[in-house]
């Protein structure tokens, strides 16, 4: 059973997850960064003690240590660890669980799916969960310290983590950068960008309620080629035009397949 935990990172994971953590009574024993002054910063917001480099940290004998930072730093951390028997669990949805293997025979993910910013607060009992570890006992280990944070916790391989990576990027980090474009225009109109926030409410709602196939409206939807045309005019910036016209495309693609349900009115 994992009763405590040290926690490698301090940027927004690290943040959201250790005070889940400390909610559910895990005991963290240390927050140590490869950015010491963040770690000092989350150690102070959660009270608990911080430490300086990887290497030389005494991480204070947890039952598991987390490895929570930047994809591409997963690796050179887990090669400034010391062999030892604590689990070693990585927060990413897109590395391999085995790079973790050879500094502990145990070793596992928790993936949190959820977009994550430091002064934002979430209910992480609703964030969906995705585990994977390196044999079955490990595993529910994994399993009872999820289940403590979460109220959805899945099993999921390396492959289907890959492919729900890739499917939250669409679903968040496209997403949010068209926001990003649309306030730009708005700007550029003259208009607050909080004029859209009722669509972009409305519109999150349907997703969540129905097949987004459903859900899809707008002039591409329609094949209202003299709409697109009017938009494209307005569109200065080449690069823009280009994405207009490669999403209009894909959604003329996809109208075909979307079946008998979506109103185009």
């Amino acid at each position: 059973m994992i009763r405590s935990v040290a926690i490698i990172g301090a940027g927004n994971v690290a943040t959201h997850l250790g005070a889940a953590l400390k909610q559910a009574g895990i005991e963290i024993r240390c927050i140590c960064s490869l950015h010491p002054e963040h770690a000092r910063k989350l150690a102070e917001k959660l009270g608990v003690a911080h430490a300086g480099s990887i290497k030389d940290t005494d991480m204070g004998n947890p039952d598991a240590v987390i490895i929570s930072v930047k994809d591409d730093a997963i690796a050179g951390v887990v090669s400034q660890l010391p062999e030892n028997g604590a689990i070693l669990i990585h927060t990413s949805g897109g590395i391999s669980a085995d790079t973790l293997a050879g500094k502990s025979p145990r070793y596992g993910i928790i993936y949190p799916l959820q977009t994550f910013t430091w002064n934002r607060s979430l209910d992480f009992s609703e964030i969906p969960l995705f585990i994977e570890a390196c044999d079955k006992g490990t595993l529910a280990e994994i399993r009872e310290l999820s289940e403590k944070l979460s109220k959805t916790v899945t099993a999921a391989d390396s492959e289907q983590r890959r492919m729900l990576h890739v499917a939250a990027v669409f679903a968040c980090n496209f997403t949010n950068h068209l926001y990003h474009i649309a306030s730009c225009i708005m700007q550029e109109a003259g208009l607050p960008y909080s004029m859209l926030h009722p669509l972009i409410k409305e519109t999150a709602a349907k997703a969540a309620a129905m097949p987004p196939a459903l859900a899809q409206t707008g002039p591409a939807v329609r094949d209202d080629r003299k709409v697109m045309n009017a938009h494209l005019e307005k569109i200065k910036d080449e690069r823009l035009k280009e994405l207009y016209t490669a999403l209009s495309d894909s959604i003329m693609r996809s109208a075909t397949n979307y079946g008998n349900g979506i109103r185009t009115e």
